[in-house]
């Protein structure tokens, strides 16, 4: 799911370098105000704004949210056929 994020016309989210003593890559997102993450930068900050890890509790939040969403659909499309 995050590498579905990652890629596409505007990223979402990127994947950072995984830190020595870290089992896996973390994910840094990319949604905010553009001068909220310049000021971020320009503060000498080279931490991402948030971090989630797969398998996260995030991630199992959108899973869940995405096949509700799928369902919604279904719905809707039954009804606009009727």
């Amino acid at each position: 799911m995050l590498h579905d994020l990652a890629t596409g016309v505007e990223a979402l989210v990127r994947q950072l370098a995984r830190e020595p003593g870290q089992k896996e890559s973390r994910w840094a997102h990319l949604v905010g105000d553009p001068a909220d993450l310049a000021a971020h930068a320009a503060l000498g900050s080279t931490g991402p704004l948030l971090v989630f890890s797969p398998g996260s509790e995030i991630d199992e939040r959108l899973g869940a949210l995405e096949k509700r969403v799928t369902r919604l659909e279904t719905i809707l499309a039954e009804r606009e056929r009727r």
